[in-house]
């Protein structure tokens, strides 16, 4: 755990003295926050599955808008003229 003063300092000396370059920070304020379940899903966008199998399947999107019901003007019939 890491004081918020401190924080940039050593990330710079980690960087400077073994080339270690950090590319995600994780803030808490309560140590019971964190669960293997929440530290899994911040690290590797989402939580382990309970069946061992990769959770990869994505939904279609969703459409944008309503439907648009657009008719074609009708056209004048020869009776009409």
């Amino acid at each position: 755990m890491l004081h918020a003063s401190s924080k940039s300092s050593m990330l710079e000396g980690l960087q400077q003295a073994f080339g270690v370059v950090v590319e995600k920070s994780i803030e808490i304020n309560e140590p019971a926050d964190l669960t293997e379940a929440w530290l899994s899903a911040e690290v590797y966008g989402q939580a382990p599955s309970a069946s061992g199998a990769s959770a990869t399947l994505t939904a279609k999107a969703a459409p944008r808008g309503g439907r648009r019901l657009i008719r074609k003007p009708k056209e004048p019939s020869a009776a009409e003229e």
